[in-house]
């Protein structure tokens, strides 16, 4: 086979399939059909985990759990044995899958707490994005904003996070990954990354305005009151925002986004999810 350089584009079978393929450079590969009649996989399907020959397409995986253990895998509908396991697919909060370090109820105790009046504040600033949509990228000009400009009192290398360790350098919280309300469950954190928890009384000593990462759903939102009267939830409304806090919502095409988380955290590339497969599982939610 002969090689020359060119822009990527779409393999012909995924036009028409309702799927866009990223659109990286690559490869041209033009068959010598005088010493092979063997078809060439194209540096796109390879990329993509696609198998030869079967086009792309959303509609052919479905969901489904594993009686024994528990997990959620997406499968292929042809052939039930074709199925990969749903990163965070067995972590459930509330019906909304979610890394392993967020339990259901931590996030109960948070929102109990909140509702009381003691984790949420005026002045607090909740940075709001889908998973790989530019969160960190917001949080660094937040802080920065609120700091003067000055990137000395940041720390990138930790993502901005805050720690108790160096309180004066500020920094962002993740609440439901961070934030710790009942003792024991510091206890269950590895011992290399306690450090890296705090208590609710941590928390509170932070002084505002805090800044707060969250990838929750509406819904899940902590810093949100009961609708009143009761019956207007019966209606789908959204609870209100806590008076007083500030909203920072960040979002990104999401075409590129489910790209990025590809190639992201556990890897379903690497895992070796078909890229339609790990589409689909990325529109579950």
């Amino acid at each position: 086979a002969a090689v020359d350089g060119s822009e990527g584009t779409a393999p012909a079978h995924a036009q028409g399939s309702g799927l866009t393929v990223p659109r990286i450079p690559t490869l041209s590969i033009k068959r010598d059909t005088s010493s092979s009649s063997v078809p060439l996989r194209s540096l796109d399907d390879e990329a993509l985990n696609q198998p030869l020959g079967r086009p792309q397409s959303l509609g052919a995986w479905s969901f489904t759990q594993d009686k024994v253990t528990g997990h959620h895998f997406v499968q292929s509908k042809v052939d039930p044995n074709d199925r990969y396991q749903a990163p965070d697919g067995s972590n459930w909060v509330h019906g909304v899958a979610h890394p392993p370090f967020i339990k259901e109820h931590n996030w109960d105790a948070l929102k109990a707490e909140m509702l009381k009046g003691t984790t949420s504040r005026p002045g607090d600033i909740h940075v709001v994005t889908f998973p790989k949509c530019g969160t960190t990228f917001t949080e660094q000009i937040v802080l920065l904003l609120l700091n003067g400009g000055d990137p000395s009192s940041l720390n990138p290398k930790r993502q901005n996070s805050y720690s108790k360790a160096a309180p004066e350098r500020g920094g962002k919280v993740w609440v439901e990954n961070t934030v710790r309300v009942h003792a024991r469950d510091l206890e269950l954190d590895p011992p290399g990354r306690r450090m890296d928890k705090l208590t609710l009384e941590d928390f509170n000593a932070i002084p505002s305005p805090r800044v707060i990462k969250t990838h929750a759903p509406r819904d899940l939102f902590l810093a949100t009151l009961p609708c009143s009267p009761p019956s207007l939830s019966a209606s789908s409304r959204p609870e209100p925002l806590v008076p007083g806090i500030k909203v920072v919502y960040c979002s990104r095409q999401a075409k590129d986004a489910v790209v990025s988380a590809y190639y992201h955290a556990k890897n379903p590339h690497k895992l070796g999810f078909p890229f339609d497969a790990w589409a689909a599982t990325w529109m579950s939610g």
